[in-house]
């Protein structure tokens, strides 16, 4: 059910990328635009974490670099070098139009969701360092 509704995901952002016409590959353009929003949230994650658990921790280069590295590395793999994505965009597009809107209200909100919360967190994670001895 979770690889099917990260797929669904993955044909949202695909369908869009078509539609918008990027110069870019469509499959590489959505897998980047997932990645993009999944750094986002992880980093949002750890910046609740240094808030609101353990503020003596802190973020360091190589956690950025580790996190992006697996994230891009699973994306690339599932998303340009596989070929299992195009089984399920057959599904999809079987998919009632009523569903398709559902489905694309879903991703909306969860895009939302994942911006609105990260915003939130660096805005509380720049409070935090103004008030940090230098």
């Amino acid at each position: 059910m979770i690889k099917k509704a990260y797929f669904y995901l993955f044909y949202k952002f695909y369908k869009f990328t078509d539609a918008v016409h990027t110069v870019f590959p469509h499959d590489m353009a959505a897998a980047t635009a997932i990645s993009m929003l999944e750094i986002v949230f992880i980093f949002s994650l750890k910046f609740y974490y240094i808030e609101y658990i353990d503020p003596t921790n802190e973020l360091t280069s190589l956690q950025v670099i580790i996190a992006v590295s697996v994230i891009l590395s699973i994306n690339s793999f599932l998303f340009i070098f596989k070929e299992e994505w195009k089984h399920y965009f057959k599904e999809f597009d079987k998919l009632p139009r009523y569903k398709n809107i559902i489905g694309t209200w879903v991703v909306i909100l969860i895009v939302a969701f994942i911006l609105v919360t990260s915003g939130i967190s660096i805005k509380a994670m720049s409070e935090i360092a103004s008030h940090r001895p230098k």
